[in-house]
């Protein structure tokens, strides 16, 4: 299924008076196949960025303009995080430590999200 036929049904899902399984249905089958296109195009994309990265150590450069666009190298950077749970850990050992770190953290709720993946078990809804 293309991309514009899978739009066009999308649209007309409600308009069809279909069941709520089966819209469930058709909306699964059509965000799975869609996700499979995805994962094709990421391999396709990740082979041509792996072309640009030969090119670039081949001729020496960390930057090339093209008619097409520009790739570049970015500058190497450090990232560091922290284990949460293990802090959480070390807090609850240490009398005072919570007090002392409580500054630097923050906290923030997560909504839950919508998951949908291949093979589940048919019920009926």
């Amino acid at each position: 299924m293309d991309a514009q036929t899978a739009l066009e049904q999308l649209a007309t899902i409600y308009d069809r008076d279909l069941q709520p399984a089966e819209a469930a249905t058709e909306a699964m089958t059509i965000y799975l196949e869609m996700g499979e296109r995805i994962a094709e195009l990421d391999v396709i994309r990740a082979s041509a960025k792996q072309v640009l990265a030969d090119v670039l150590a081949e001729i020496g450069a960390d930057r090339l303009e093209t008619a097409a666009g520009v790739a570049y190298v970015t500058t190497p950077s450090l990232r560091s995080s922290y284990d949460a749970k293990g802090l959480d850990k070390l807090v609850a050992a240490v009398p005072g430590l919570a007090n002392m770190l409580a500054p630097y953290r923050t906290e923030r709720e997560i909504a839950g999200t919508l998951t949908i993946r291949a093979g589940g078990r048919a019920k009926e809804m």
